[in-house]
């Protein structure tokens, strides 16, 4: 064997070893995708909110439905968690008056963990009764005005379509 060729041996072997150890870590991330602002997203109410058993500047979760994708590839897993804040919270009353419930700041994470904003909120307002009180005139009907309206409430596996307030960059994962 002659030196080169020795060399060579060498130099391959060396290059195989490199590439065994070595690529799956700089393997493991694509490059860069844009979540563009305005993406739709469906997410999910996770439990029951009841206006009745919240407290405003509590948060709250939601889930993603589905996985969003850009260019092809998983920028935000199903089942990640959304946070919201509870920003306005009414029981209903007497008259007919329904309950409410908003709530703001919503936020989530990407697959490279970047928070990712929503626009705007979520609401719910109960049923009004009000029309069920123009009975208060006659005496007959006077108990009705006692009639509350429907409590704000959001059921388990309600679905939201939130959009994305701004750009953001991801790093998606390879394997998902």
């Amino acid at each position: 064997m002659t030196f080169t060729s020795n060399v060579k041996i060498k130099l391959t072997l060396l290059s195989f070893i490199t590439l065994t150890f070595l690529m799956p870590t700089f393997s493991a991330y694509a490059d860069t995708v844009l979540l563009e602002a305005g993406k739709a997203i469906a997410v999910k109410a996770e439990k029951e909110l009841d206006a009745d058993e919240l407290k405003a500047g509590q948060n709250v979760t939601f889930l993603v439905e589905s996985p969003v994708k850009s260019n092809g590839q998983v920028v935000i897993k199903a089942g990640e968690l959304v946070t919201a804040v509870i920003t306005t919270r009414k029981n209903n009353f007497v008259f007919g008056i329904p309950g409410k419930l908003v709530l703001t700041n919503l936020k989530t994470k990407t697959v490279d963990g970047q928070d990712v904003s929503f626009r705007g909120d979520i609401t719910n307002k109960g049923e009004s009764k009000f029309w069920v009180n123009l009975g208060w005139l006659a005496p007959i009907v006077f108990p009705m005005v006692f009639i509350k309206g429907d409590d704000a409430i959001i059921t388990p596996n309600t679905s939201f379509t939130l959009f994305t307030l701004e750009d953001v960059k991801v790093t998606p994962k390879v394997a998902q």
